[in-house]
């Protein structure tokens, strides 16, 4: 950033979602109106998200609305997109919309423990195989599911190619 770069902090901008990389944690929005950052994109980090889902995220194309913070990591000085909300100051909700496409077993908050029988990172799934024990609410669940790698917790890391 220039010496004398400045954000006024309480000025709520809008702009759209460039990119997000939902295991890392963050992406990057272009604001709306050219010439607010430096290289007209701006860094955008999960905790900043103004959101009740399990998994706070963003989506490429989202339109969001955001303050501006001057933070100072390793020495370097960035801009980064903070009270990040849907457009009118809203809750991000990208969770809901992706359960709506889903058939829980259980219920949507029930969770099952188990040993990953394989992954394909680039799908984004895998199969798990469940732990036994479990009652289920349904008839004829197998031992075996898919499971989406935005579903699993794998000792809080990432799912890797099993």
């Amino acid at each position: 950033l220039p010496e004398d770069f400045t954000v006024d902090s309480s000025k709520v901008y809008n702009g759209t979602v460039t990119t997000y990389y939902k295991f890392k944690g963050y992406g990057f929005i272009t604001p709306d109106e050219a010439g607010t950052v430096p290289g007209d994109k701006v860094f955008a980090y999960w905790k900043n998200i103004k959101t009740e889902d399990r998994y706070p995220t963003l989506t490429k194309d989202m339109k969001v609305q955001f303050t501006l913070a001057i933070v100072e990591k390793q020495g370097v000085k960035t801009v980064q997109a903070e009270s990040i909300a849907a457009p009118g100051g809203a809750n991000i909700s990208c969770q809901d919309e992706a359960d709506q496409k889903k058939d829980f077993v259980g219920g949507q908050s029930m969770r099952y423990t188990g040993k990953l029988k394989f992954f394909l990172p680039k799908q984004g799934y895998g199969y798990i195989t469940i732990d036994p024990g479990f009652q289920y609410d349904k008839e004829g669940v197998p031992a075996e599911i898919k499971a989406e790698a935005d579903e699993m917790n794998c000792g809080g890391g990432n799912p890797a190619y099993a």
